[in-house]
């Protein structure tokens, strides 16, 4: 969403570029004064979203051959690992904090 507004605001600002031939820095500044804002309240959107999303394995990036070392730094023990298989996650118990999807060095595991 975000990636999309950006896109629209920098195309919209090319074609005001294209018909004069230079904005005032104070109009640009508020554009981007604007976009800011824009950006902002929707990160904090994003973040109330949250509670919907699920902590998902992708299985195909998990070597599945080591302790997963992201077991370790959930706070609620949501993640469990049986021998070397890739973990499995209980979502009772996930405060979809994202600890283990950041420090995972294979990035298989992602808040979906």
């Amino acid at each position: 969403m975000i990636t999309e507004s950006l896109n629209f605001f920098l195309y919209n600002h090319k074609k005001d570029d294209d018909k004069s031939d230079q904005k005032k820095e104070s109009e640009v500044s508020i554009e981007m004064s604007i976009f800011n804002q824009f950006k902002k309240e929707n990160n904090q959107t994003e973040k109330k979203d949250k509670k919907d999303m699920i902590l998902a394995v992708k299985k195909s990036k998990c070597p599945e051959n080591h302790p997963c070392p992201s077991v370790r730094v959930c706070p609620v023990g949501a993640l469990s690992q049986k021998g070397y298989d890739a973990p499995i996650v209980d979502m009772e118990k996930c405060i979809k904090c994202g600890k283990c999807v950041r420090f995972c060095p294979m990035r298989a595991l992602a808040l979906e």
